[in-house]
């Protein structure tokens, strides 16, 4: 199993490595390490790219439980230490542009009713899927969702990201139930009870 290194530190874009093995995916030599600041794609959220050693990581997908880290060259070997470098630019991209959509939802909830049913990111857009037609939406609550979204950006809110106690879930105000663990994204200032968003 792999240490998923950017669970607890998103920020941490350099570290040491061992290949625990060596693999396939998608027609490209991949390797599995035994730690990894290396974001895999899933949830909407493509995956981080970097620097293995020598080689180029082109993509990170979770296959079958194991974190697979696709390469453009020659993996390293079975046992080999290697460090791995993150894309700092694609990370700081993608994080800013996942808490926008976690910022926006909360807002088109809070404004609209209306809630995220599925969302993408990409290099040139981002987009949320919501569960109201958008003819439903109108000018008007559009306007007042961005203008919601915006006040929450300027607050400069705090971001808890980490596993919960089921008493600590019941809690929450979740969008909706967690599918993977207890691990939650909360958007608000927990101590004070004012939570914007929890997913």
């Amino acid at each position: 199993m792999t240490e998923r290194l950017y669970l607890d530190d998103p920020d941490r874009l350099t570290f040491e490595a061992r290949v625990v093995g060596v693999r396939t995916l998608a027609g490209r030599p991949a390797v599995v390490l035994d730690r990894t600041a290396f974001y895999p794609e899933g949830g909407g959220q493509p995956a981080d790219r970097g620097r293995l050693g020598g080689a180029a990581v082109v993509d990170v997908q979770e296959v079958d439980g194991e974190l697979l880290h696709a390469l453009e060259g020659a993996p390293p070997e079975a046992g080999a230490p290697v460090p791995g470098e993150v894309d700092a630019v694609r990370r700081r991209d993608h994080l800013q542009q996942h808490h926008g959509q976690h910022l926006l939802s909360a807002a088109f909830e809070a404004t609209a009713g209306a809630h995220t049913v599925s969302f993408h990111l990409g290099a040139e857009t981002c987009s949320i899927d919501l569960d109201a037609p958008a003819a439903s939406l109108g000018e008007e609550r559009l306007r007042a969702a961005e203008a919601r979204a915006n006040d929450l950006v300027f607050r400069d809110l705090p971001v808890t990201a980490r596993d919960f106690e089921p008493a600590e879930l019941a809690a929450l105000p979740l969008r909706k139930a967690p599918e993977k663990g207890a691990r939650i994204v909360v958007v608000g200032d927990l101590a004070r009870g004012e939570v914007v968003d929890a997913s």
